[in-house]
């Protein structure tokens, strides 16, 4: 787990949100590669292993037994890369299932931490990249700059949308309806890409008091 990860994950337990308290066993550079996170409000843990956040460990051992995606070719890190606007470096991207096999050239590329949400076989985390078991998408509102999604993972989308920063990119499958919060920009027969709309935030009005009395000669 890289450690950039512990100031934007949640709990995902119904409660009030709050930041998660990292426990250190093992660091590497700057990744966690043993310990555990607490949650400062229902102190539930969380496991850290090989890198990896176990939300739910029934999650991780579904998708553990699950057959790895193919490598991707160049083309498909191309295209992600493209379809998240990465023109620039930095920032969190999500990856969902199968779409997880970019991870690593995308990472080299584009020089961004990468999420990965439920990837299919073994993963162990590693430098920027962190794999994350579990049902939603538990982070912070706003931090993430763009995030991939396939049928599997899709289920999370509102979770997803939450955590997109304004302008932030959204890709899914194009059967997966396109949800609010989002404005669509593209589509094929494949996939659709989304945008992140910006929230309308209220701006206070300062009230003046009108002149009540006037001058006299």
């Amino acid at each position: 787990m890289h450690l950039e990860l512990v100031d934007v994950l949640r709990c995902p337990r119904p409660h009030g949100e709050s930041p998660l308290i990292a426990s250190i066993d093992h660091l590497a550079g700057r990744c966690i590669q043993t310990g555990a996170l607490g949650c400062p409000v229902c102190d539930a843990r969380y496991a850290i292993e090989a890198c990896a956040i176990v939300f739910e460990p029934g999650q991780r051992d579904v998708w553990q037994a699950a057959a790895p995606a193919p490598p991707a070719s160049q083309e498909c890190v191309l295209r992600a890369a493209a379809l998240l606007g990465l023109a620039d470096p930095g920032g969190i991207v999500l990856l969902g299932g199968a779409e997880t096999n970019v991870a690593a050239a995308l990472h080299e590329q584009a020089d961004v931490s990468v999420i990965l949400h439920n990837p299919p076989g073994v993963a162990a985390g590693w430098d920027a990249v962190t794999p994350v078991y579990a049902g939603v998408i538990p982070l912070g509102p706003g931090v993430l700059r763009g995030a991939i999604l396939d049928h599997a993972t899709a289920t999370a989308i509102d979770h997803v949308v939450t955590a997109l920063r304004a302008g932030g990119r959204l890709v899914a499958p194009a059967s997966i309806p396109v949800p609010a919060g989002v404005r669509e920009l593209a589509r094929d027969d494949d996939a659709w890409v989304a945008e992140r709309e910006a929230q309308a935030v209220a701006v206070p009005v300062t009230l003046q008091r009108g002149a009540t009395g006037h001058s006299t000669g």
